[in-house]
């Protein structure tokens, strides 16, 4: 049994589409050896590695401007190839362009493989929320036809994963209803709550992400300008995007602000224990992970409704906030920066989350759409 996943969304400076499939193959090696698995993901140029049953192939793409990092595959013919030698039996697509049109050919003609669709992006309405204010005429005719388009492009999938109840209700108002609810995880034994955590020096937000106004930058640094005005309050900002001048310009000139800058995922755990709280203006987040290992390490989340799972989680531990309002967002705020809730109580909302039983879950969930058996423990001793 082959599995096979493919996405343009794979950055060499993280992202969590790349922390999912990363800990998704280390877990394979773990849990189902005898399954094999193929990566497909763009790079600057094409390479081919096989370690054992894991294989990962890159081919090339173009640099994407607004997004620095990730790289757009132009080319059918190379990814055909691959599919067509290696024949996966169950094919996870990331993404809804190039990659995922080459998946429809591939199906075509080799019937009997089967193709899911992990829902990553918030396309169309990501890319409509990015169009600055010139372009903002286009964005009602970019929201219709990138709806059009991705009920096209997922016509022949066996199943539409989704991140969270809010994400299902807003593809199939659109037409796309074929969708499986599949949240994905945390690593509970890295992201953990500080042991004898020492009192900060003062409370602290922290934003961990992309720096581009996708992500709601803007609306961000007024919700701590608001909460200056009303308390001693700092910020730490980790990422790093096209707005990294303009945030290492602000960290600058405030004391009170720092930035780290991209901080891989293993020294994130101290990042998140450093802080009082992480919050989010992004309005079109799918995943969220980060809101994950923020509880997981005890600190509570502040973020958008419909935003990750930001609507699943108790309302201890976790304030969805209704619309990107920076008022609102500094209401919320504060809330936890006064009183924080126990790093107990925020551990706890995260324990049904490990990877562990989220994967087994996903893989499970394919294997039964797919109307393939997965191989017990008792038949691989």
């Amino acid at each position: 049994m082959k599995l096979c996943d493919i996405t343009m969304f794979y950055s060499e400076s993280g992202g969590g589409v790349r922390r999912y499939l990363e800990r998704k193959r280390w877990w394979l090696r773990r849990s189902h050896p005898e399954v094999e698995h193929l990566l497909v993901v763009p790079g600057e140029g094409s390479s081919y590695e096989r370690h054992g049953r894991h294989i990962k192939v890159t081919v090339g793409g173009l640099r994407l401007p607004f997004a620095p990092g990730y790289r757009l595959p132009v080319s059918y013919g190379e990814i055909n190839e691959i599919l067509a030698l290696e024949k996966p039996d169950i094919i996870e697509a990331a993404s809804p362009f190039t990659m995922r049109r080459a998946v429809s050919r591939h199906l075509r003609r080799h019937r009997s493989a089967h193709a899911f669709d992990y829902y990553h992006a918030y396309f169309p309405r990501s890319y409509a929320a990015a169009l600055g204010r010139p372009l903002l005429f286009l964005k009602r005719p970019l929201l219709t036809l990138g709806w059009k388009y991705l009920r096209w492009v997922y016509k022949d999938s066996s199943g539409v994963l989704v991140a969270s109840p809010v994400i299902r209700d807003v593809l199939e108002t659109h037409g796309i209803r074929n969708t499986h609810l599949a949240p994905l995880g945390v690593d509970l034994a890295r992201f953990v709550p500080g042991s004898a955590r020492k009192p900060l020096a003062k409370p602290t937000i922290l934003f961990v992400g992309r720096l581009t106004e996708e992500k709601g930058i803007s609306v961000l640094i007024e919700t701590y300008r608001l909460l200056r005005q009303r308390m001693d309050v700092g910020m730490t900002i980790a990422g790093s995007g096209l707005l990294k001048d303009m945030i290492e310009d602000m960290a600058e000139r405030d004391s009170d602000l720092t930035y780290l800058d991209f901080v891989p995922n293993d020294r994130m755990p101290e990042v998140y224990r450093r802080a009082t709280m992480l919050v989010s203006a992004a309005p079109t987040e799918t995943l969220g992970l980060y809101f994950l290992e923020a509880l997981a390490c005890g600190i509570p989340v502040v973020g958008l409704s419909g935003s990750g799972l930001m609507d699943v989680f108790p309302r201890t531990v976790a304030i969805p906030v209704p619309r990107q309002n920076s008022e609102l967002l500094a209401r919320a705020c504060q809330r936890f920066l006064e009183d924080p809730p126990p790093p107990e109580a925020c551990r706890r909302a995260a324990m049904r989350f490990s990877w562990e039983q989220r994967l087994e879950r996903i893989l499970r969930l394919q294997f039964h759409l797919a109307g393939l058996e997965l191989p017990s423990k008792e038949s691989r001793k």
